[in-house]
């Protein structure tokens, strides 16, 4: 039986560059030069997506010719417009064509990609080709899902795997929280940091900060790190370089470093809980999240419970560097420097960010 694959999704970066690979699997990297591969532009500007749905059917029921065996790749057709298209009767018809083609058996010699971003989910021709394709199915990350980061680590991982890599615990963190959620920035990050480390293969933390882009997201990640290890001249240092390179991130800046205070003070009260110390060391920590009951969850919190153990293991060792009575006045600073910020000028807001970093990393007395 031959093979029918799938690669859609609303990721169109992530979409073309697991069609690619794919073809090269099948073709090798000089695919075009394969005399068994017939290759059919599916944004074509000059031809109607009707006629482009005849080709693919003209080409599946055509033997092949100059090998024993065929492949087809139907390249970046705009799914996406399908509800546009549909009203095309020329188009319904070869559509259904192809989806009959499709549904059944393919011959032997037959290999038959489809690739292209916007392919709905509830559509018929999706639901058959779960049964009947090797389906990829590549979604953007969405920040406001609950599991974002999660997803985005998933991603990190694969991408690092298909490229034999791997990859510190801190440099994950960094790159998690200080790349976005784009897939082709992550790629061309994770590509710029394998040829600085190049020939190793190991990405770490060092490494990323002197390569990564110096994006609002980095450097409100290293800002925020700065605050809850108390490093007064790594805090002014990342203001200035987030600054000098992202003019007006300094909210960003800011609400990254509640964010980060916030967490803080949850995973110093479920240390607590828990009976954790700070110092405790990460094997211990995983293990005792990971065997949270379900009145433990309910009494820490469903995002702490749930959150990465390495993270929970760095935000429980900086909390011992804040006193519980400390932690209230350094909320209170944060907001303190948000209504500055707010009502101030730019070089006001600066400024207040530094202020911040004064107050927060000086200790206590």
């Amino acid at each position: 039986m031959g093979r029918y694959i799938l690669v859609s999704g609303n990721d169109d970066v992530s979409v073309k560059a697991r069609a690619r690979s794919v073809m090269e699997e099948l073709c090798g990297s000089s695919y075009e030069s394969d005399d068994s591969l017939e290759l059919i532009p599916g944004d074509a500007d000059k031809l109607k997506p009707a006629s482009i749905l005849s080709s693919l059917i003209d080409s599946i029921m055509t033997p092949p010719f100059l090998s024993a065996e065929k492949k087809i790749w139907l390249k970046n057709f705009p799914f996406d417009l399908m509800s546009k298209m549909e009203k095309s009767k020329d188009f319904e018809e070869a559509f259904d064509k192809v989806r009959e083609l499709l549904s059944e058996p393919l011959p032997d010699y037959l290999t038959v990609l489809i690739s292209g971003s916007g392919l709905d989910r509830r559509s018929s021709f999706y639901k058959m080709s779960q049964k009947k394709a090797e389906l990829h199915y590549l979604q953007k990350i969405d920040s406001s899902s609950k599991n974002w980061q999660e997803e985005l680590k998933g991603f990190i991982y694969d991408y690092l795997q298909s490229k034999g890599a791997t990859i510190s615990r801190d440099a994950m963190s960094f790159l998690s929280e200080s790349v976005g959620t784009d897939s082709g920035r992550i790629r061309n990050e994770i590509d710029k940091l394998l040829a600085f480390v190049h020939p190793s293969k190991e990405i770490g933390l060092d490494a990323c900060r002197k390569v990564a882009s110096r994006t609002p997201e980095a450097g409100a990640w290293e800002f925020s790190n700065a605050l809850l290890s108390r490093k007064l001249e790594s805090a002014f240092e990342a203001i200035a370089v987030s600054l000098d390179s992202n003019r007006g991130s300094e909210m960003a800046i800011l609400y990254s470093a509640l964010g980060s205070l916030r967490s803080l003070s949850a995973v110093k009260v479920a240390g607590k809980i828990m009976g954790l110390s700070p110092n405790a060391q990460y094997p211990a920590v995983k293990s005792a999240l990971e065997g949270l009951s379900e009145e433990k969850k309910a009494e820490i919190g469903t995002s702490i419970a749930n959150m990465n153990p390495y993270r929970f293991y760095m935000l429980l060792k900086d909390s011992s560097r804040f006193s519980d009575s400390e932690i209230p006045h350094v909320v209170s600073e944060l907001l303190r420097a948000n209504k500055s910020m707010v009502s101030g000028s730019v070089l006001t807001q600066r400024a207040a960010l530094e202020q911040l970093a004064i107050r927060v990393c000086r200790q206590s007395k």
